[in-house]
């Protein structure tokens, strides 16, 4: 399910200040390149997890309602998004006519998860909608409600990434890859889906 992305967290989960102190860095002279590698840390252990984390919000984009499945004994339609939920901002369809129409907030319940999911309220179902490309759109917003609670496993592999990119600047560096590193995507698998709210 391709989603988009609406708007980026406020802040990165790793300061400024924490990575320069990691890398023994002291002066100002680098500051935009090391924010740079902040930002890419994230959007790696974002990229490797499968998660967000810290609060960004995404627009998921389905072709129609999602098909019923059988849960517990009963056929169930719900939207799964791989994440943990923070809100929900709105789900719109196009009905038969094409016409946008968005959902009333009681129309649908939700499970923050991870993994999240969205379906209709008891005794509801999800209204008709006209299949194609963005029939349905749930816009919501994902992540860890702070920094402080990304697990320190992704924290540490953050800066490790800032470090090993830091200090390898080129796309080759003679006697050394990135890959090489055994431990460092450990510290990834190592967080499952521990610490969300």
């Amino acid at each position: 399910m391709p989603r988009q992305l609406v708007a980026p967290p406020a802040s990165e989960p790793l300061t400024l200040a924490e990575a320069k102190d990691h890398l023994r860095v002291d002066h100002d002279l680098e500051d935009a390149a090391i924010l740079r590698l902040i930002r890419s840390a994230r959007e790696a252990a974002e990229e490797a997890t499968s998660r967000t984390l810290l609060p960004t919000t995404w627009r998921l984009k389905l072709e129609r309602w999602p098909a019923p499945e059988l849960v517990d004994g009963r056929w169930i339609r719900e939207i799964r998004i791989e994440d943990c939920l923070l809100s929900v901002g709105s789900i719109s369809y196009r009905d038969v006519a094409g016409v946008l129409q968005v959902l009333d907030p009681s129309a649908y319940q939700v499970d923050e998860g991870p993994p999240a999911r969205i379906r209709p309220a008891y005794g509801a179902s999800w209204p008709t909608a006209r299949p194609g490309l963005g029939a349905v759109e749930v816009v919501y917003t994902a992540g860890y409600a702070s920094a402080d609670l990304v697990p320190a496993s992704l924290m540490d592999w953050m800066l490790l990434h800032v470090g090993t990119h830091y200090e390898n600047r080129e796309g080759v560096v003679p006697g050394v890859s990135v890959a090489e590193l055994p431990d460092l995507d450990g510290l990834l698998a190592s967080a499952q889906w521990g610490g969300y709210p």
